[in-house]
């Protein structure tokens, strides 16, 4: 199950932050949590180099991520690493309520609704529950994010 498919369907929401950005890295994109992107699935034309677009947001519709103001109000997904041993049978269930496993990474991530916010807002909040913006490594991680 995609995690995009939890958006509500009347929701409107069209994309939400994820963890990259370049706010900390010399101008340069890294993800939230210091890695940096060795997987990426630019809109064409992204990123532009427009001042003040320093953080990313991955679209629904276009599946695809573009840079944007980190000041614009979005969703967002929390990403929760699972550090405990994940047993292979039956399969692993233990995510909080509201998040959804994702085997290949091992996390659980769940979508941030009704909450609109700016990108550091939405750090802060992930942080404050345990967990963090994702950092996307893969295109099974990205695919599973957008849909």
């Amino acid at each position: 199950m995609a995690l995009a498919q939890e958006f509500p369907p009347q929701s409107t929401e069209d994309d939400f932050w994820i963890g990259a950005n370049k706010l900390m890295a010399h101008g340069n994109w890294s993800w939230a949590d210091g890695t940096s992107l060795d997987f990426t699935d630019w809109k064409r034309g992204e990123p532009q180099n427009i001042t003040g677009s320093d953080c990313v947001a991955l679209s629904i519709g276009e599946g695809y991520w573009s840079a944007n103001d980190c000041f614009k109000n979005k969703s967002y997904v929390c990403a929760v690493p699972i550090t405990t041993p994940v047993p292979t049978l039956p399969p692993f269930t233990n995510c909080s309520e509201g998040y959804t496993y994702f085997q290949p990474t091992h996390s659980c991530y769940g979508t941030v609704f009704g909450r609109k916010t700016n990108f550091t807002t939405a750090e802060k909040y992930c942080e404050s529950v345990g967990a963090q913006l994702p950092s996307i490594h893969s295109y099974e991680e990205d695919h599973f994010l957008r849909g």
